[in-house]
């Protein structure tokens, strides 16, 4: 990833420390997106959809689908899955959700399988407490309001 220099420069930078690896910092910036950097920021509290808008937003031409992919990708492997304001969790992939129905402590708030790749969770689930016993067992929620966000 390339930064060219500019009124929020630094802004940028340290936005994207947050997700890639600073590799040389001259007149032009330039950052290694890796999967374990990904991973790293998605275990601090940034979402799958806040770096992809970052790089979308900062990108001079639409951003590659290889990089959508890839980003896409090392969200499953991390064991990222969204939950929307209707309690519905999904998974771009029915092994992430497989492997979620398999714990117990986290498959006993589902209410039903709506699909391969979604879950209700059940209205009496806690779901900050949800989402901490999810991290620990290895699954990232990344909670989306009404607008996508």
């Amino acid at each position: 990833v390339l930064l060219f220099p500019g009124d929020d420069e630094h802004e940028v930078v340290h936005s994207f420390d947050r997700f890639c690896e600073r590799q040389k910092s001259d007149h032009v910036h330039h950052f290694r997106l890796t999967k374990d950097t990904v991973h790293a920021a998605l275990q601090d509290g940034m979402t799958l959809a806040q770096i992809v808008q970052e790089l979308t937003d900062r990108s001079r031409v639409g951003l590659p689908q290889n990089v959508v992919y890839s980003l896409e990708d090392w969200g499953d492997q991390a064991g990222v899955l969204v939950l929307d304001p209707r309690r519905t969790l999904r998974a771009r992939r029915p092994e992430l959700i497989e492997r979620f129905l398999a714990q117990p402590a986290l498959g006993k708030g589902v209410a039903e399988r709506v699909c391969p790749l979604s879950v209700r969770l059940r209205r009496t689930v806690d779901l900050d407490r949800l989402q901490d016993v999810a991290r620990d067992l290895g699954f990232l929620i990344e909670r989306r309001d009404a607008g996508g966000e």
